[in-house]
């Protein structure tokens, strides 16, 4: 997803990119997993986020 995500950066469509990047968390929240492992995912959704809008 966060593939996607750049895909839609590259686009220009930094909006879109936000959404697959919340549901990506959102994904990984409704399978409840260990909340470190919850963690690292949503960090790098995040860190992935600030990349995309720091190359925009």
């Amino acid at each position: 997803m966060r593939r996607l995500a750049r895909a839609h950066a590259r686009a220009h469509d930094l909006k879109q990119a936000d959404t697959v990047l919340d549901q990506l968390v959102d994904t990984f929240r409704d399978k409840h997993l260990p909340p470190p492992v919850l963690a690292t995912i949503a960090g790098q959704a995040e860190t992935t986020r600030t990349e995309l809008h720091d190359q925009a």
